[in-house]
């Protein structure tokens, strides 16, 4: 009998202590994890706490540009981080940031209202440096596209330069604006397969350089750069498309059947064929034709009721295409009114 109150005592000891045990720990637990929040320290490298802040805190002064389009899979990357994450709409972007576009994806990096870089699908671009030169009243913006391709714009603002430089395996390009011309500088950067790096400029020019040599590319020109070798000299690209009709702004209505609309642009020399976009956004995002065409007429009569935008682009016997023409805005509209009736 007394062997056996014994055990029951230690038992009960062991119980008390397990239950001591598991209320310290709660507590802690509480104190550590009130609501659910996690409150355990976590490690972060001092520069991405303060990109972190920067977003969080709206500190404009140090942020290089946003990502102010995103279409499928867009991942981005902070400085000093390791992992990717999808991107988001609208998020900032800062020194040594990183955006990749995967298969069948775009982005629109945006400096400010009047300048941006337009990502093209498996691409990655890194931002390494950014410099406000207010001596020389010039905004600098550095960058890296280490594969795919992109398309900027490029436009001076009231008071400052803006200058793009973009780093690719085999070159240095220079794009920048004229604020006595007030041209906008439109271009496209590349890089094939083979690390060959290609640079097209449609208006205003660029400075390409590697291996010593420097090369100017002016308007409707292109270049490319080898691995290890000096920039080619430029060769001359089609001339951007003049449209012709229809005009901006026209409505074409219907009733019943669907309107047939005649396109029709100016012929360019040296183009083989044409490439017609029509789409349901100006940034022609949204498409909803496009065609390759050997005229410089096109009859269509399969657009539904909406607004949509047009422009063509002429593409010469090497595959080159010298840049998209101005986009029109026509809208088709379905005529609903009740007919009238003559008795």
């Amino acid at each position: 009998m007394l062997s056996n109150r014994k055990i029951v005592l230690q038992v009960m000891i062991v119980l008390a202590c397990i239950f001591f045990f598991f209320a310290v720990i709660g507590g802690v637990v509480r104190w550590l994890l009130p609501g659910g929040e996690q409150k355990l320290p976590i490690a972060v490298s001092p520069d991405a706490s303060n990109a972190k802040l920067k977003e969080e805190t709206g500190d404009l002064a140090s942020r290089a540009a946003i990502l102010s389009y995103l279409n499928n899979d867009v991942k981005s990357k902070r400085a000093n981080e390791i992992i990717w994450e999808p991107a988001t709409l609208n998020m900032s972007l800062y020194e040594n940031d990183a955006v990749q576009t995967l298969k069948q994806s775009a982005a629109v990096i945006t400096f400010d209202e009047k300048n941006y870089l337009d990502v093209s699908q498996n691409s990655l671009v890194i931002i390494k440096k950014i410099e406000n030169n207010k001596t020389q009243q010039e905004k600098r913006s550095f960058l890296v596209l280490t594969a795919g391709a992109l398309r900027g714009q490029l436009e001076k603002n009231k008071k400052t330069d803006v200058r793009l430089v973009v780093n690719t395996p085999t070159a240095t390009t220079e794009v920048t604006t004229d604020k006595q011309s007030g041209v906008k500088s439109l271009f496209e950067i590349s890089v094939k397969s083979d690390q060959t790096s290609k640079i097209t400029v449609l208006r205003g020019s660029a400075k390409v350089r590697a291996h010593g040599k420097e090369v100017e590319v002016k308007a409707h020109q292109m270049t490319e750069v080898a691995v290890n070798k000096p920039p080619k000299e430029p060769t001359a690209m089609p001339k951007t498309i003049s449209l012709q009709g229809p005009p901006g702004g026209a409505n074409f209505y219907f009733v019943d059947n669907l309107p047939r609309i005649n396109f029709s642009w100016a012929p360019e020399p040296s183009a083989v064929k044409y490439h017609l976009e029509i789409a349901q956004d100006p940034l022609f995002r949204s498409m909803v034709f496009e065609k390759d065409l050997s005229s410089h007429t096109f009859s269509y009569g399969n657009l539904q009721q909406g607004q949509y935008y047009w422009r063509v682009r002429a593409v010469d016997r090497r595959g080159e295409d010298g840049g998209s023409s101005e986009e029109r805005q026509i809208a088709v509209l379905q005529d609903t009114r009740s007919p009238i009736h003559v008795w």
